[in-house]
C-alpha cells in the first residue's frame, strides 16, 4: 500500500541516512514520498571555473620599422592557460594579425603598435588526495549534470593514453604528496542516433518519451522534445534502439504508449562522429482505462484521493487523483491485471486506505483485468472510505521525561499493508491519523541526528484508536574526535567523519568538523567503523568537494577491513577517535576535443587504482572556460621620410665616366635622377649634333614660320641656331636604384654625348634633380644638384669657356 506522508517528512528522514560522497558533502536519501519523476529541490550546480590572472605583462621584441618583424611574448599568468594574440594599431585590432609574430606594414608607419594576449583556462581537472601508487584515469562526458540542465557533451569515453578499455589504459604513477601533471586527454567526438516519435492516433509528435540505444553492457538514452525529436549521444558501434513509452510530468511518469523496439530489434550502426538519423517510430497509445468514484461512507464524493493501479504492494503503475465529485480515471494502461489502491493525498483527510474491492491488503484485493481491446475502460471501480481513527501521545526522554520534537512516528500493521506517520511538535506531541479501529499497530520512532536519540524499531504495539501513548526514547551514544593535518598539526575544518555498521560498510551518518577540527557523531547504539575520507566541503552546494587528504579508517588504516571496530552503548561517549590526515598526491591535466583542440568543460575525470577497475578513488569535473586579457606596452613605428641630403661636393671619375654623389638617406627607398648639361654655345651644339634626330626635327619644324611669314620665337628651353630651334641643354645621364638608409654613394654615368664633349676639352655645367621615395610610404622628395665637370688634360690646362650673358 502506498505510504501516507506528513509534510516535511522526507527532509527529516534524509538526515538519518547521509554520507559524504566525492561530489557533495551530504547525499540525502530521495524524497521518500515523492512521486516518480518528481523534480529535485536542489539548486542547479555550476562547473568549477578558474580564470587566469596576468602576473607579468606581455612584451614586444624586434625593430619597429616597416618590413621588420615583431614578436609578442605572452607574459606570465597563473595556471597553465593557452594563448591567442591580437595585434593592435593605435589601439585598434589589425585584421588577420593573430599570430605571436607580426611583420610591420606600410600602414603601420608613424603609428603605435601593441599586442593583446588572451589567456584561456578550461577543461582542466585536478584529482587529489591520492595515496602513492599506480592509477588509471578515465574521462567521461556523461555526467549527472545533465539532470540539472547543463549541456550534454557528445564525446566517447576514454582513458589516459587514448584507450577505451581499462586493460589497455596507460598507468599513471603518483608519489604523495607530489603532483603528477600533464595527464591530458583528447576525447574523440562521438556519434549519435536521431529520430522522431509520433502518435499512431493522429500522427502528432510525442514529447517526453525516452528513447534508448542499448548494448550488452549499458545504454544511452534521450527524451523527445516538443516536436517528438530525440538525439541519443555518445555512440559508436552497434545498438538496438528501444522506445519505452513513458511520458513524464512534474509529478509522475506513466507508460502511456506500448513499448517497442526499432525495426523489431534490428541493429542500428553508428560510426563516430557521424549521425544515424531517421530512426523513427510510431507509438501506439495504451488505451486501457480504469475509472470510478471514491466516496465517504455517506456517499459524499471525496476529492484529492489518490487512486493507483498497482502491480504489487506499493508498486504503482499509474495513478490519478479524484476531482471534487470524487471521480477519477486512470488512463493509458496496457493490457494486464491491476489491483487498485485508494489512499489520501498529503492533505487529503484522515481516511483509511483500501484496495478494491473493500480489501485492506494487496493479497486480498480483487484484480482488475484489461484485455487490450481498443480504448477499453473498466468502470465502476469504486471505493467507500471510512474516516480513520488516531493514535496520539507524546515523545519524551526516557530519563528526564522532557518532550522531544522532530521525531517521526509511524504506525504499521501487515494486515493492512499500510503505514501512516506523524512528526512530533515542540511539545513532543504527535498524532498518527487514518488508522482502522480495532487493529493493532506497531509504532516506529525515527529521530534526526540533531536530536541525539536512538531510533526505535519497535516502540510498542497499540490498538487504534488510542490516546496518551507516550513514546520514551533513549539518548544515543556518540563518537567524538579531532582531525588534524599531518604536515603541521593544524586542525582541519569542514572535513567529515562518517560511521557505518561494522558488518557492512554502508555509511549512514556523518559529522562535519568545526574550526578546531572537532566532530561528534551522535545517536549511536551498536558497533561501528569510522572513516575519514579526506574531503573538505566548504559549502553545502559544492559540486565536487576538494579532496586534499588521503582517506583512512580509524585508526590510521587504509582499508575498511583493517579499520578498528568501535562499540557504542546508549548514553556512552567514545572519545579520542582522532585522525591525522596526510596530504595525498595529485593527478592534473586538461581535457580537449581531438577534433578541434578546444577545451571540454564538464567532462568527469576519475582516478582508479590500476589493480582495481571500477573502484574510483577521486573524481573531478573539468573546469569551465575562463579567459582574461593583457596588453603589451606599445612601440612607435617610424614615420616615412623622403628628405635626404648631399653630404659633399660631387666629383667626377674620368676613368669610369661617373659623376659621383654621396647622399644621406633617412631610410631605404627608391632613388631616380635626370641630369643634363648646359648648351649655350651654338658651335658646341653643332659639334654634338644635338639638332639632329627626329625630336629635334619636330622642334625645328615648330620653329619655322608659316608660308613665308616671320619666324616665331622658340619655346622655352630651346634656342635659335641657324634658323632652327634647338635644345639649350644636353642629357648627361639618368638612372634609378634602390637605396638603403644611411650614407649611400650614387654614380651617375655620363652619356656618350657628354663623354664626347669632355674628350673634346669642354667643361660641362651639369644640373638636374634626384628624387627619392621612402619604402615606408609618404610623398617623394627632390634635391636639385649642380656640378662642373671637366676632363683633366695631360700636359696642359683644360680649356676654359667664358660664361655668356
Amino acid at each position: 500500500m502506498e505510504r501516507v506522508c506528513s509534510a516535511g517528512l522526507s527532509a527529516r528522514r534524509a538526515k538519518l541516512r547521509k554520507r559524504v560522497l566525492r561530489f557533495a558533502p551530504v547525499l540525502a536519501v530521495g524524497a521518500l514520498c515523492a512521486l516518480p519523476g518528481q523534480a529535485s529541490a536542489e539548486a542547479s550546480p555550476t562547473l568549477p571555473k578558474v580564470t587566469p590572472a596576468n602576473t607579468a605583462a606581455p612584451t614586444l621584441t624586434g625593430t619597429p620599422l616597416v618590413g621588420q618583424t615583431l614578436t609578442c611574448a605572452s607574459g606570465s599568468w597563473t595556471g597553465n592557460p593557452s594563448y591567442s594574440y591580437t595585434w593592435l594599431r593605435g589601439g585598434v585590432a589589425i585584421a588577420g594579425a593573430s599570430a605571436d609574430t607580426y611583420t610591420l606594414q606600410g600602414a603601420d608607419a608613424g603609428k603605435s603598435i601593441g599586442c593583446e594576449v588572451s589567456a584561456t583556462n578550461g577543461g582542466e581537472y585536478t584529482l587529489t588526495g591520492l595515496p602513492s601508487g599506480s592509477y588509471k584515469v578515465g574521462f567521461s562526458s556523461r555526467t549527472y549534470l545533465e539532470e540539472f540542465g547543463l549541456p550534454s557533451l557528445n564525446y566517447l569515453f576514454g582513458y589516459y593514453g587514448g584507450k577505451q578499455s581499462f586493460g589497455e589504459a596507460a598507468a599513471v604513477s603518483v608519489t604523495s604528496p607530489n603532483a603528477t601533471p600533464n595527464i591530458d586527454a583528447a576525447l574523440m567526438p562521438a556519434g549519435q542516433i536521431t529520430g522522431r516519435l509520433t502518435n499512431a492516433e493522429g500522427g502528432g509528435p510525442i514529447a517526453g518519451i525516452e528513447a534508448c540505444a542499448e548494448w550488452s553492457s549499458g545504454e544511452e538514452c534521450a527524451d523527445t522534445n516538443a516536436n517528438g525529436e530525440y538525439a541519443i549521444p555518445r555512440l559508436n558501434g552497434e545498438y538496438t534502439v528501444e522506445f519505452y513509452g513513458y511520458a513524464c510530468t512534474e509529478t509522475a511518469c506513466e507508460q502511456r504508449y506500448a513499448e517497442q523496439s526499432y525495426n523489431g530489434g534490428a541493429s542500428v550502426t553508428v560510426t563516430a562522429p557521424g549521425t544515424t538519423s531517421n530512426i523513427d517510430a510510431v507509438m501506439v497509445p495504451n488505451s486501457g482505462r480504469i475509472s470510478g468514484t471514491v466516496t465517504e461512507a455517506g456517499d459524499k464524493g471525496l476529492a484529492n484521493i489518490r487512486a493507483c493501479a498497482d502491480l504489487g504492494p506499493g508498486d504503482s503503475y499509474s495513478c490519478a487523483n479524484t476531482n471534487t465529485k470524487g471521480e477519477y480515471t486512470i488512463a493509458n494502461l496496457p493490457e494486464g491485471g491491476y489491483k487498485v489502491a485508494f489512499a489520501r493525498e498529503f492533505e487529503g483527510g484522515d481516511y483509511q486506505p483500501q484496495y478494491w474491492n473493500e480489501q485492506s491488503t494487496y493479497a486480498a484485493a480483487e484484480e482488475v483485468v484489461l484485455n487490450g481491446s481498443d480504448k477499453e475502460t473498466k468502470t465502476g471501480i469504486d471505493a467507500k472510505l471510512a474516516v480513520g481513527v488516531e493514535i496520539k501521545g507524546k515523545v519524551i526522554d526516557e530519563t528526564t521525561k522532557n518532550a522531544i520534537a522532530e521525531i517521526e512516528l509511524c504506525a504499521y500493521t501487515p494486515t493492512t499493508d499500510y503505514e501512516s506517520c506523524s512528526v512530533s511538535n515542540e511539545k513532543g506531541e504527535y498524532e498518527v491519523p487514518g488508522l482502522a479501529a480495532g487493529v493493532e499497530y506497531t509504532l516506529y520512532a525515527f529521530s534526526s541526528h540533531e536530536s541525539d536519540y536512538i531510533d526505535s524499531s519497535n516502540a510498542g504495539k497499540v490498538t487504534a484508536p488510542a490516546t496518551a501513548v507516550n513514546i520514551e526514547l533513549v539518548r544515543g551514544g556518540q563518537i567524538t574526535g579531532r582531525l588534524t593535518a599531518a604536515t603541521n598539526g593544524a586542525p582541519i575544518e569542514h572535513a567529515y567523519a562518517c560511521i557505518a555498521n561494522s558488518s557492512f560498510f554502508y555509511v549512514y551518518a556523518c559529522s562535519e568538523t568545526n574550526a578546531n577540527g572537532e566532530y561528534a557523531i551522535t545517536d549511536l547504539d551498536g558497533q561501528y567503523k569510522v572513516e575519514f575520507d579526506g574531503y573538505v566541503c566548504l559549502t553545502e552546494d559544492e559540486l565536487y568537494c576538494p579532496h586534499p587528504y588521503q582517506p583512512q579508517y580509524y585508526s590510521g588504516k587504509g582499508t575498511v577491513e583493517e579499520g578498528e571496530t568501535l562499540t557504542v552503548a546508549p548514553g556512552q561517549s567514545v572519545t579520542g577517535i582522532d585522525g591525522v590526515l596526510a596530504e595525498g598526491g595529485e593527478i592534473a591535466g586538461r581535457v580537449t576535443s581531438s577534433a578541434s583542440g578546444a577545451p571540454l568543460a564538464g567532462v568527469e575525470a576519475c582516478a582508479y587504482p590500476a589493480a582495481a577497475e571500477g573502484e574510483e578513488l577521486d573524481c573531478a569535473l573539468a573546469s569551465e572556460v575562463g579567459s582574461a586579457t593583457a596588453v603589451s606596452a606599445t612601440v612607435a613605428v617610424a614615420s616615412p621620410s623622403s628628405h635626404f641630403k648631399l653630404k659633399k661636393k660631387p666629383s667626377f671619375d674620368a676613368k669610369s665616366g661617373d659623376l659621383v654623389f654621396v647622399f644621406e638617406f633617412p631610410e631605404g627607398g627608391a632613388l631616380n635622377w635626370m641630369l643634363s648639361f648646359r648648351n649655350s654655345d651654338v658651335a658646341f651644339a653643332d659639334d654634338l649634333s644635338v639638332s639632329s634626330g627626329q625630336a629635334h626635327a619636330e622642334i625645328a619644324k615648330q620653329g619655322k614660320s608659316k608660308k613665308g611669314g616671320k619666324d616665331k620665337h622658340c619655346k622655352k628651353g630651346l634656342v635659335k641656331h641657324k634658323g632652327k630651334c634647338v635644345s639649350s641643354t644636353v642629357p648627361f645621364g639618368k638612372g634609378a636604384e634602390k637605396v638603403a638608409s644611411g650614407t649611400v654613394t650614387v654614380k651617375a654615368h655620363a652619356s656618350p654625348k657628354a663623354l664626347k664633349a669632355l674628350k673634346s676639352g669642354h667643361t660641362l655645367h651639369v644640373s638636374g634633380a634626384f628624387t627619392f621615395k621612402s619604402a615606408l610610404g609618404g610623398a617623394p622628395a627632390s634635391l636639385n644638384v649642380k656640378a662642373v665637370v671637366r676632363e683633366p688634360q695631360k700636359g696642359k690646362k683644360a680649356k676654359k669657356h667664358k660664361k655668356k650673358g
